[in-house]
């Protein structure tokens, strides 16, 4: 084959499956990113608390309440 591309190595995806925050499949996840979407979103403090973060973690200037949470 004159021209052909080397493929040693190469590996093909010929399936994928998976969830993802803000999406419940690999096509919601093409979805949310071709719509500038982000599954990363705010926690609310009773959400923070309820996950058992400390109040020294909570009131640091550093620490971001944000997660990408997966749906069940």
């Amino acid at each position: 084959m004159s021209g052909a591309a080397d493929l040693t190595g190469a590996i093909a995806v010929v399936a994928m499956d998976g969830r993802f925050p803000g999406a419940p499949d690999v096509e919601g996840l093409w979805r949310l990113l071709l719509a500038g979407g982000s599954g990363i979103r705010a926690l609310a403090p009773a959400e923070i608390r309820a996950a058992g973060t400390d109040e020294a973690t909570r009131t640091d200037p550093a620490f971001v309440a944000r997660a990408g949470i997966v749906e069940d």
